[in-house]
């Protein structure tokens, strides 16, 4: 484990190590989550709660193709 901080079944806030990979939390509970898997970055994938996923989901894809 990482630098990071948890409160089981509430909160995940850091750097965290799971499965071989290296990932970031900032997840609340009940809070809707987005995954973002990265390539050839500090991080495997960044796990984050969004009060609106799907305009971030909308963004990041329109960013994606952008850069294509």
């Amino acid at each position: 484990r990482l630098p990071g901080t948890a409160i089981p079944g509430l909160y995940y806030a850091g750097s965290f190590f799971y499965d071989g990979q290296r990932r970031f939390y900032n997840v609340r509970r009940n809070s809707p989550i987005v995954v973002i898997t990265l390539i050839n970055e500090g991080y495997d994938r960044l796990i984050l709660s969004i009060e609106n996923p799907a305009t971030v989901i909308e963004r990041v894809t329109g960013h994606l193709l952008n850069e294509a």
